[in-house]
């Protein structure tokens, strides 16, 4: 009696831990890989040909704050909220922000039309260098996105498909001399 008495006590004091420490944070990444967007959701981005993660630098609120590809892990640095915008420019908007701090967003730095331009994180605004399209590539069971910004039609893309801390920058759609692979991404959650 006492030692089933133990061994309950020991399974009840595991699972108060596994709730206890529970956060949405803890979700694995690559749980329903190639997923629809949904606003307000919180999803990993990864690149469909790498498995790398769209990564805010350092988990840094910071204006300026690079935004790379790095290996996908559970981490809030890695986790974006996706805000429906409507339609703009003829093409449904989305905002993307880090799930850490949504006062900030995904921005093309300085928002011009120009080959490399990187990509920041920076205090959210109403600017078109903050909504992106995301545009499905993919089939209809698996969804596989080009992100666009709003105000050009480019693609996002990384400066090396598969390394970890390449930057994410802007580049016309299919230039990255990889058929488009540094610029295909899935979402999941």
């Amino acid at each position: 009696m006492r030692k089933t008495t133990a061994v309950l006590a020991a399974l009840a004091m595991m699972a108060a831990a596994l709730v206890i420490g529970a956060t949405p944070a803890q979700a694995a990444p690559y749980d329903h890989l190639g997923t629809a967007p949904v606003s307000g959701g919180a999803f990993y981005i990864s690149n469909y040909w790498s498995d790398e993660c769209i990564d805010v630098e350092n988990g840094s609120s910071t204006n300026g704050t690079h935004v790379q590809q790095y290996s996908c892990y559970v981490a809030w640095n890695q986790q974006f909220v996706l805000v429906y915008l409507g339609y703009v420019n003829n093409r449904q908007a989305w905002r993307i922000k880090p799930r850490f701090d949504q006062t900030k967003c995904v921005d093309v730095t300085d928002g011009v039309t120009q080959v490399g331009k990187p990509l920041q994180i920076w205090t959210c605004s109403s600017g078109w260098q903050q909504m992106f399209e995301l545009h499905d590539v993919g089939s209809s069971s698996l969804h596989v996105y080009q992100i666009k910004p709003i105000y050009n039609g480019w693609c996002i893309g990384s400066t090396a498909t598969y390394d970890d801390l390449a930057r994410l920058i802007e580049e016309p759609c299919g230039s990255d001399g990889e058929s488009g692979r540094s610029q295909e991404w899935a979402l999941s959650y």
